[in-house]
Order: C-alpha cells, then structure tokens, then sequence
C-alpha cells in the first residue's frame, strides 16, 4: 500500500518529519501539482481518496475535495464526525467508509478492506462517479442555489434558464 499526499498544506512540515523520524517509505509527499496535470488527472490517480474533517468544524465547513473524489469515480474514506455531510453522503449513497475521529483500527480496517477487495473499490466508485453526476453537477448545484435565493425572495421570482456546458 502506497500514500501520496499532493498539496502544501499546514501540517505538511510536520507530516514530512513524522515521515523521516519514523523511516516511513510507503508514503510520498507532492507539491501542488497544479503546473504538471488537471485535476482530473490528479483525482483518478489513486485508487481511494482519503478526506478528513476536525469534529469542531462539522457544520462550519465541508471539504471541498470530497465533491472531485466523487467525480473522480473512487471511493472516499472519510475521518470525521458522524453527524458530518460527508458522512450522511457516505451513509447514504454508499461511496465509501466514514472513520470516526482518532479512531486508527477502524481507519486500518477501512484501507484493508478497500485494497484486498478490487470488486468493493469498483462498486463504490462507480456510486461515486454516479453521484457526482446526478446531485452534484453544476446545473443542479445552480437550480438549488437559484431555489433557495427565490424561496427567501431574495432574488427575482423570475425563472431563469440554466445550462452550464461541464
């Protein structure tokens, strides 16, 4: 099993040296990719995604690199709180494994279970990509943004065409 960690985060210095003081060589660690590949590229590069949220922050912020994992068609694991959106999705449209907060074992068991079984990975994935494509498509993410603006008379009750080209 391999670790690729992409991007120039906060806690990357003290990943990298967590890393070297423990002689840990599975896992690699890449700069923002930005310049070389598209996102696209960078998303289906892996077989799982792995995303996490600090519990303090569930209902304050939703990590965006979940909605491309989905696109991507592989499946999320996800380390967070249960009452989370990532988790319900999880729950819900069986795209992945939700790990509770610190809960290491049931992490391990997660990323075991997705690497022996190649037929689960598939399932998920193809949920994920199917997902993406129906809920979280920018013509629907518009439609509900354009529905909650007229449903508060915040915005003109006249209804607008959408049609965005993905």
């Amino acid at each position: 099993i391999r670790f690729v960690v992409i991007g120039e985060g906060v806690r990357r210095k003290w990943l990298k040296s967590r890393i070297q003081v423990a002689n840990i060589d599975n896992i690699e660690l890449l700069p923002f990719q930005h310049n070389s590949y598209s996102l696209a590229e960078i998303q289906s590069s892996g077989d799982v995604h792995f995303v996490s949220l600090k519990t303090v922050c569930t209902g304050w912020a939703v990590p965006s690199k979940s909605y491309t994992a989905l696109a991507s068609g592989r499946p999320i694991i996800f380390q967070g709180s249960e009452q989370s959106e990532i988790a319900r999705m999880l729950r819900e449209c069986e795209v992945g494994f939700f790990v509770p907060e610190g809960d290491v074992s049931v992490l391990v068991t997660s990323i075991l279970d997705l690497y022996n079984n190649a037929k689960l990975r598939a399932k998920l994935g193809v949920n994920a990509r199917q997902l993406a494509l129906e809920r979280y498509n920018q013509n629907f993410i518009v439609k509900q943004y354009l529905d909650i603006l007229f449903s508060r008379q915040i915005a003109s009750p006249v209804t607008p065409t959408v049609n965005v080209e993905i």
